[in-house]
């Protein structure tokens, strides 16, 4: 009971901290993101949202291996995700202007949504002719020297599973555009800041690691799948040799 509690007290914090950097921001997003050439300077408003949810919360990002991400490089950037503050992450480690691809469902939410249509690619999942649009304006981005990231799973509602499946989707794109996929791995956010309100709430570090990214030119327009399998296997192994994360993964099977 007092860890519910605590967890809805939490919650009501982090949304207080959000709406209001977003408030006080909104002029400047409004204003940078009337013009397209102006996203470096929208990236930035981006990275203060950011950082002012992440150490208000009382977090901080914690790099595993050597790896960082390359200014002098594009990708099509996977992760694993489950966590909303798998977003606060990815935007407060990489100093690099990147687009989320995600869920235009998002777009409704007050004052969030505003500013969310204006930074992201939205696709409607239940649109074909939405899906088929996403290429094209993935394409127009990376025109434009920025990366693209999107989260592959096929769902990320049940806590108790390590990694779903792969989308395909965002591995053809990249062999079509002949862009790398830089792998992701996030390991804290999902025990730390998870959906479910009962499973309480953690704070400090927050650990990611950025694996060696995946070249499309090594792969022929018809070997999707076979990219998708790599990514997917690269993250999985991440995430079951970390002990930390598994121990948790124990924990959620037991509550649930």
């Amino acid at each position: 009971m007092i860890r519910k509690i605590s967890s809805y007290l939490f919650r009501i914090w982090f949304y207080l901290i959000s709406g209001t950097v977003l408030l006080l921001l909104t002029p400047l997003f409004l204003l940078f993101t009337s013009n397209k050439n102006w996203f470096p300077k929208t990236y930035i408003l981006m990275k203060i949202w950011a950082f002012s949810l992440m150490y208000g919360c009382g977090y901080f990002p914690k790099r595993k291996g050597e790896l960082k991400f390359d200014k002098n490089k594009q990708y099509i950037i996977v992760a694993n995700h489950m966590s909303e503050f798998d977003i606060i992450l990815l935007l407060a480690t990489c100093k690099y202007p990147f687009l989320f691809v995600g869920k235009a469902s998002l777009a409704k939410i007050p004052l969030f949504g505003m500013l969310y249509k204006r930074t992201s690619i939205l696709v409607d999942r239940a649109s074909i002719r939405s899906k088929f649009g996403v290429y094209e304006q993935v394409a127009d981005q990376i025109k434009r020297n920025y990366s693209v990231c999107i989260f592959p799973e096929q769902r990320t509602s049940d806590e108790d599973v390590v990694l779903y499946n792969f989308k395909t989707g965002p591995f053809k794109m990249a062999i079509r555009h002949n862009i790398s996929v830089l792998p992701v791995v996030i390991y804290d956010c999902k025990r730390k800041y998870p959906w479910e309100v009962k499973h309480g709430i953690g704070i400090g570090a927050l650990r990611y690691k950025v694996l060696p990214s995946i070249n499309a030119k090594d792969y022929a327009i018809t070997e999707g799948i076979k990219m998708k399998e790599l990514a997917h296997k690269m993250i999985e192994k991440e995430l079951m040799e970390d002990k930390t994360f598994m121990k948790s993964m124990a924990e959620f099977k037991k509550r649930n």
